[in-house]
């Protein structure tokens, strides 16, 4: 079968619909269930086209597996079940050209292009050179379960896509999370004498400003080219346990975002370093900082061939070259990525409306991106 046979099949296919049932299914981490029930919808439309999916059960969630052709070269479509949970009055509803709710964006409808390719491919016959798997895996959203569990168990592959959104630009890397958490020391005393005691909290306020006056200019000077810069937020300060008492502790946790090159030694120095300064302007400041890394920052080669393939796809189906960049966030395709898998991440829909209140996808994407992806397959898969 033709190129011009798959895409008209996807033409016939109704993506749109499909991400909106998938959306109104909510699958979020106070949903008990919710991801079974998007795996088996998944499922349920996947056999109906002959394609035969495994679905395992995780402690939390699930995990959907299903492959077309046989043998090597092997190219993972991933995709996530899960989503954040609702903003408060959230609705699932198709407006202006876009579907609305929670999950549209990140990445409801992205699956749904990855079903109405792989549907395509199996239904017109096309012959592979290779597997093309699919896996939509559970919890991405809360540390990236399903995609871990797969590679404990051996996950092989050649490459693969991962289709968070990326308004249809190609993404070869991402930055690293190294959380960094210092511990301010003071002393305890009576709220009514506040003389007798050291402030914790008080003393982790001047290192919250110095961080604010320093390190955006740290950061700044280690720019990577295609990564960009390191950056950090403060997202938790936690301190005292009564109003009357004077809090002989404090926690900041710091979400340190870093760039290929920075280690978690390196982080914790540049807090280190940050805090002594003060130390030497207030003997009473007391801080220790642990860092350690969670995911490190990961990138691949943008001259790899399934590069070529999407890019060239995108190309042929709307005029235009895709961006090609990285993320300031990671995703599950850095676990691929250092599992010895290269990954890219493409798909529908503007990664700044992902987890937002008004959180869409461009309803005209959906066919796009399934295109997309069968058309990379096919290239990348050819006899």
């Amino acid at each position: 079968m033709s190129v011009a046979d798959v895409l008209s099949f996807i033409d016939s296919f109704d993506v749109a619909g499909l991400a909106r049932e998938l959306v109104e299914i909510e699958s979020h981490s106070g949903i008990k269930g919710g991801e079974h029930r998007v795996a088996s919808k998944i499922g349920e439309l996947l056999i109906d086209h002959g394609i035969k999916p495994r679905i395992d059960d995780l402690r939390f969630g699930a995990n959907l597996i299903a492959s077309l052709g046989s043998g090597s070269p092997v190219l993972v479509f991933n995709g996530h079940l899960d989503t954040v949970p609702p903003s408060r009055g959230q609705r699932v509803l198709v407006e202006d050209g876009r579907l609305f709710g929670r999950g549209a964006c990140d990445m409801k409808g992205s699956l749904a292009s990855m079903v109405a390719a792989i549907v395509a491919l199996s239904a017109t016959g096309v012959k592979l050179k290779g597997t093309l798997m699919f896996t939509a895996v559970s919890g991405e959203e809360t540390g990236s379960a399903g995609t871990l569990k797969l590679i404990r168990d051996g996950l092989k592959a050649d490459c693969a896509i991962v289709g968070e959104p990326t308004n249809l630009n190609v993404i070869i890397g991402a930055r690293g999370i190294t959380p960094v958490t210092i511990t301010v020391h003071g002393k305890s005393a009576h709220g009514s004498m506040p003389e007798k005691g050291v402030n914790a909290v008080m003393k982790a306020a001047k290192i919250l400003l110095k961080m604010e006056e320093v390190l955006p200019e740290i950061y700044e000077g280690k720019r990577h080219p295609i990564l960009g810069n390191p950056s950090f937020n403060v997202g938790i300060v936690k301190g005292g346990s009564a109003l009357n008492m004077v809090p002989d502790q404090c926690i900041i946790q710091v979400d340190r975002r870093t760039i290929i090159g920075e280690t978690a030694e390196e982080v914790r120095r540049e807090f280190e370093e940050l805090i002594s300064e003060l130390m030497k302007e207030d003997r009473d400041l007391k801080a220790e900082v642990a860092a350690i890394t969670v995911i490190p920052p990961a990138l691949v080669d943008q001259n790899l061939p399934i590069v070529d393939c999407v890019v060239a796809s995108v190309e042929k189906l709307t005029g235009r070259r895709p961006r090609i960049g990285s993320m300031p966030y990671a995703t599950d395709a850095s676990h691929l990525i250092h599992a010895g898998i290269p990954s890219i991440i493409f798909g529908p829909g503007d990664p700044e409306k992902a987890h937002t209140a008004d959180e869409y996808v461009e309803v005209s994407q959906l066919p796009l991106a399934a295109k997309a992806y069968a058309m990379a397959a096919m290239k990348y898969l050819s006899p």
